[in-house]
């Protein structure tokens, strides 16, 4: 199983570049400018990108608390200040299928979320039900919105007030199902 992580980083990108060929074998750099270079008793792979944008593959979360601080001690900050690496994404690469009972998301040490009674295409399904409940209210409320906005623009001006521009509010809300 691969995990490849992201960070943004605020490393000096020529100077790391020197750096890394003073000290390591096959650091390459790609057509694109990206720096590339891995960790070969473990095969851990890096890259790094002119913008700050470093990205790993580990074998492993043992792995990466083994390379981790070894990446960070390779990058070189700009002067005056102090190496940033700050987790953006990460992804799991080869999850067999089915999956494993207890798979467990990890970013950077910390558990996201358990897959334990769902399994992960159940909890794909419930996110997918959420987020149609969500767009359903959302249509539910424009539709509120729109037949106050309408009953009030009947009113005349005497029965203009501000109790009874609030009635019309509930009473659209209540018409709608969207009572607080």
């Amino acid at each position: 199983m691969k995990y490849q992580n992201v960070y943004e980083s605020n490393f000096d990108y020529e100077a790391t570049y020197e750096a890394l060929l003073s000290t390591l074998k096959g650091v390459d750099k790609t057509q694109k400018g990206l720096i590339s270079f891995r960790f070969k008793p473990k095969n851990v792979e890096v890259l790094l990108s002119r913008y700050g944008k470093v990205q790993v593959a580990w074998n492993s979360p043992k792995e990466k608390e083994m390379f981790f601080p070894i990446l960070k001690g390779l990058l070189i900050p700009p002067k005056g200040q102090k190496i940033t690496l700050k987790p953006k994404h990460m992804n799991i690469v080869n999850i067999e299928h089915p999956g494993p009972k207890k798979l467990t998301l990890a970013w950077c040490k910390e558990r996201i979320r358990y897959f334990r009674k769902l399994g992960f295409l159940g909890f794909i399904e419930n996110w997918q039900k959420r987020k149609a409940q969500e767009e359903e209210r959302k249509l539910r409320e424009l539709k509120a919105d729109i037949y106050a906005q309408t009953k009030i623009t009947e009113l005349n001006e005497d029965e203009f007030t501000f109790e009874k521009v609030w009635q019309i509010e509930d009473e659209s809300r209540k018409r709608y199902g969207l009572e607080n």
